[in-house]
């Protein structure tokens, strides 16, 4: 005892821990206070400790807070334009190419993604090398007005073949694509310009900056086509306005407005991130610096194939819902174009809700488990429940004959009647000629429509309602936990990993999904569906204990290190 008390049994105070912060009393883990250094748990210094460093006057938080919702500003544009053009399949068969299958059009689909999975990476680098978005965007700004605009003039490209206009609409929607991954520069933008308090829920209103989009977008689709039924004339060759080029000018004017709040008179950036790495790295001492530590890998790539797999649902939107509807339902083009808007429309505003439901619930309940209970299950049964097990008939096409043998009277007969034949057989039912006679319906060519029952209208709509539920929640949360398992340091280049991961879904996507669909039907396609993300769920919950902030390597401390300890008595 000597070498605590004195002599005269006298207190000696040791000062070594003078300096050893405290953890938050709002620490949900803890119920009490404890020095962090002792903590078996989190080690020293822990991410969250450095949240309560971060002084800023209310003024700058206030022009903190500004450049978020410009943030939220720039990603409604671009989502204005992604969802506008749901008419791109009759678009491109009526219009552009007659011949086409939907099979052409999952690749037309595949390639915007593709872009986008190839820019964010390049971006979000080009942003960390930087330190700023602001470059970055603006590129990004003016791919999308290129990209809309090429869309819109795609019947120029009808000088250049048959075919010209679709591999035309394939490069359009691959620059459009690129123009995407500025929604990846906001999300790091965000990462870097919010407290790990206020992360979650700032990432999640970004979330509902593209839902706000993705609700404009199919009602100007809808607009469009109820009062531009026809081609108008414009006295210019070159410039046609329509149902289907309509939304595309539309979308290249608003992408002036992203310019505009752009300027560095308008956004200016913050880095909070800077603060909370210097404070981690430094909180030992000069003399004893340390480095941030890797991430850890194994939760980071549970994330990446979960956002895989939840975003097949654009995959759907996007690629087979309005193709899925005219068939399961003998519904016309317009009428699906219409109604899939309208559908489309409500989900975005249903989705807004569950964004911002995510965004206060992450403050009361454990993130990890709204992810995987209100978010990633949702989806798997929502997919699920898209399988038909009904008694319904699918409405088949009906085609005049007479036309189909008028269209080939030239040849001898003998071709005549092969063709009719294979008319008979399905074998032409995508063939132009044969498709301007035919009634709605499924066509014969997809054989699977004789043996598979119908999809019944109510059973579509609680599916696409649940889904729509789910998926909001699951991208939200899981960018979050996403972004505080990286730490405070540049996540530029992750930021573009996380998109590219729900890009090369909608690459992969449109081209499987469509294939599956035309030629083994709505069990199948479906059916794989739920079984991806069935797989996403059951990973993510085998990693759950993983899914937490960065924490800097434990370093043992205790009451025996200091000139108290029995070591240093005499």
């Amino acid at each position: 005892m000597s070498s605590i008390f004195g002599r005269r049994k006298s207190y000696l105070v040791d000062h070594t821990m003078d300096d050893v912060p405290l953890k938050d009393l709002k620490e949900r883990s803890l119920g009490h206070s404890t020095i962090s250094t002792i903590s078996g748990r989190d080690g020293p210094p822990s991410y969250q400790a450095a949240v309560g460093r971060f002084v800023e006057t209310a003024s700058q938080r206030r022009d903190r807070h500004r450049s978020h919702y410009i943030s939220y500003c720039i990603v409604f544009v671009i989502a204005v334009g992604m969802s506008s053009t749901l008419g791109m399949w009759p678009y491109l068969h009526e219009e552009l190419v007659p011949s086409t299958t939907k099979k052409s059009l999952g690749w037309v689909v595949a390639v915007n993604p593709l872009g986008q999975m190839l820019a964010a990476p390049a971006l979000g680098l080009w942003a960390n090398k930087t330190g700023s978005i602001r470059a970055a965007s603006i590129t990004s700004v003016v791919m999308f007005m290129v990209g809309n605009i090429m869309y819109a003039l795609l019947a120029v490209f009808k000088n250049m073949g048959e075919m010209g206009p679709y591999y035309a609409m394939m490069v359009s929607r691959f620059i459009f694509g690129v123009s995407t991954a500025i929604s990846s520069l906001c999300g790091t933008y965000l990462a870097s310009s919010t407290t790990l308090e206020e992360r979650t829920f700032s990432l999640s209103m970004l979330s509902v900056g593209l839902s706000s989009g993705f609700v404009v977008g199919p009602i100007l689709q809808v607009v469009m086509t109820l009062t531009i039924p026809d081609n108008l004339d414009t006295g210019v060759e070159w410039f046609q306005w329509n149902k289907y080029t309509a939304p595309a000018w539309i979308s290249a004017v608003l992408a002036v407005i992203n310019l505009v709040i752009l300027l560095p008179c308008v956004f200016q950036e913050h880095n909070i991130s800077k603060y909370e790495r210097d404070f981690m790295t430094s909180s030992y001492g000069p003399e004893n610096q340390v480095k941030l530590p890797s991430p850890d890998y194994q939760p980071i790539a549970g994330i990446l194939y979960g956002r895989f797999a939840i975003t097949f649902i654009a995959v759907v939107m996007d690629a087979i819902l309005i193709p899925l509807v005219m068939d399961q339902y003998a519904w016309s083009e317009n009428r699906a174009m219409v109604e899939v808007g309208i559908a489309v429309s409500v989900a975005g505003v249903l989705g807004i809700i569950m964004y911002f439901l995510s965004g206060v619930l992450s403050r009361k309940f454990d993130e990890r488990l709204l992810a995987l209970l209100l978010g990633l299950m949702p989806m798997m049964v929502g997919f699920f429940l898209f399988i038909p097990w009904g008694h319904g008939v699918i409405p088949m096409q009906h085609c005049d004959q007479v036309n189909v043998t008028d269209a080939v009277q030239s040849t001898t007969q003998t071709l005549q009647m092969q063709q009719l034949s294979q008319y008979q057989a399905g074998m032409l039912a995508d063939d132009a000629d044969a498709d301007e006679h035919c009634s709605d319906g499924c066509p014969p060519i997809q054989e699977w429509c004789y043996n598979t029952p119908q999809l019944p209208g109510i059973q579509l709509i609680i599916a696409f309602i649940i889904v729509i539920v789910g998926f909001p929640v699951a991208q939200g949360i899981l960018l979050g936990i996403f972004s505080k398992i990286l730490g405070p340091r540049p996540q530029g280049l992750w930021m573009g990993a996380i998109g590219s991961a729900a890009s090369f879904s909608r690459i992969i996507g449109p081209i499987i999904v469509t294939y599956i669909y035309e030629e083994f039907g709505t069990r199948w396609c479906f059916g794989i569906l739920s079984l991806i993300n069935a797989v996403a769920l059951v990973e993510l919950a085998l990693l759950y204990r993983r899914l937490i902030p960065m924490q800097l390597p434990n370093r043992e401390i205790n009451a025996y290190d200091g000139p108290a300890s029995p070591e240093h008595s005499s």
